[in-house]
């Protein structure tokens, strides 16, 4: 795993500890007991056929087999230029920068999540999964996006899981990243 410069202080509190055992994949909380929860995702929604976000690009190919193509791009942060290699499946992307996977993103119900969010789910399905509906206001730029929980282990804070749905309220699709500074 990648070491992050920024840490985040993680405090499980009696109240987040009961929401997890009533909700397991989206539930509230908090990074210091004072804070105002928010929602979060389990660190185990962050995979994809065995693939976890963060995973070193050798995982790809024994997880999900030989891709259909890679294409190469590149990109600047703070750290520098970087080289984006983009492994193709057919309704699945995989992104990989620095050697790691830093996008995920399905475009197909062949690539469910742990939890069994599929491309293509109602929302009254979602909310069966999620056990709640979600608000419009939690929508950033289309997409509802959530944070892993801060009591979860192996996975960056600035990671986010989300999805976004089409026209006819069903998911088109599915996406979790690691945001680079």
């Amino acid at each position: 795993m990648r070491g992050w410069a920024i840490s985040v202080l993680a405090v499980l509190t009696l109240a987040e500890y009961s929401t997890m055992a009533a909700e397991p994949m989206l539930r509230e909380g908090r990074h210091f007991a004072d804070m105002d929860p928010f929602l979060c995702w389990s660190a185990s929604e962050f995979s994809v056929g065995g693939l976890a976000l963060e995973a070193a690009e050798e995982e790809i190919v024994p997880a999900l087999g030989n891709p259909d193509g890679v294409i190469i791009g590149g990109g600047v942060d703070d750290g520098g230029q970087y080289a984006v290699f983009i492994y193709q499946y057919r309704g699945l992307n995989i992104e990989v920068v620095r050697g790691w996977v830093d996008m995920v993103s399905i475009s197909s119900p062949d690539y469910p999540t742990p939890s069994g969010l599929t491309v293509g789910m109602s929302r009254e399905e979602v909310k069966e999964i999620l056990g709640r509906e979600l608000e419009v206001e939690w929508q950033r730029q289309g997409w509802y996006e959530f944070p892993p929980c801060p009591s979860q282990q192996g996975i960056s804070p600035l990671s986010y899981l989300g999805y976004s749905y089409d026209a006819d309220d069903r998911i088109r699709a599915i996406r979790f990243y690691t945001e680079r500074p």
